[in-house]
């Protein structure tokens, strides 16, 4: 992703401080499993703070910005450094419908909502109440340009249909593809790097087409609604046709913007 998406030099010191959520699928969030990663690292996370603090001044760090861990953000600030969480939630919005009144894991979650302390907020957020200190910013989109020509020819694909991009997440899912033959009309777009599993869906590899100009020249998107998606089909005014996870209530703050 990052190969993708960042055109300059960069460098990544591989770390681990948090586990956003185990996944059964693309749609499926195990409650249990994800509450007892993260107590696992957040058991761990305190023993790696000098070598983090000394990782910063070794590298003459001036900001901190966590897309969103929160331990990173206690780090800076022992380092004495800004530091910024970048987003629509925190991990205490995720993981707080998953913990049961009265659990053990409610004092993590504290805890964890303690450590952080300001952010930048994007539009299409959460309610993110436990951060003092918010700036807000409009909308973050990648807005695509068209370009339904160049497609069509290199995807040998009908350029007078309608067109649906589908892309529903990193995680394997059982989906019955045949149905999407169903729909006349329609060409059927998979984000993937794989081959379609099915006749009559055409594979967009996103190493060769631009996604937010693959979104931009199609009439709807089928997806795993999450920030990234449903801001660049808000940039490019293209309407989004998605199933709500289990047990990831961010879905639930997407579907009300």
């Amino acid at each position: 992703l990052l190969e993708e998406e960042i055109h300059r030099p960069f460098s990544i010191e591989p770390a681990s401080f948090d586990c956003g959520c185990v996944q059964a699928d693309s749609f499926t969030v195990d409650g249990p499993a994800t509450l007892a990663k993260y107590l696992e690292m957040h058991r761990s996370n305190p023993g790696r703070l000098t070598g983090e603090i000394e990782f910063l001044h070794r590298h003459r760090a001036s900001v901190v910005v966590s897309d969103v861990a929160s331990f990173p953000l206690v780090v800076a600030r022992q380092a004495g450094i800004p530091g910024l969480a970048l987003g629509n939630f925190t991990w205490g919005d995720i993981y707080q419908p998953l913990v049961e009144p009265g659990s053990s894991h409610q004092a993590m979650l504290d805890q964890m909502r303690e450590e952080y302390q300001q952010a930048i907020r994007f539009a299409l957020s959460m309610a993110m109440s436990e951060l003092p200190t918010t700036i807000d910013v409009p909308l973050v989109a990648r807005e695509g340009t068209s370009m339904r020509p160049a497609l069509a020819g290199w995807l040998d694909i009908d350029p007078d249909a309608k067109w649906c991009l589908v892309y529903l997440g990193q995680y394997p899912i059982a989906f019955d593809w045949s149905r999407l033959t169903r729909y006349g009309g329609w060409q059927f777009l998979l984000l993937s790097k794989e081959p379609p599993p099915v006749p009559g869906i055409a594979s967009v590899d996103p190493r060769r087409f631009d996604v937010p100009d693959v979104m931009a020249s199609c009439q709807a998107v089928l997806g795993k609604p999450g920030y990234g998606t449903v801001a660049d089909c808000m940039a490019a005014d293209v309407p989004i046709v998605f199933t709500r996870p289990t047990g990831f209530s961010e879905a639930d703050a997407l579907a009300q913007y």
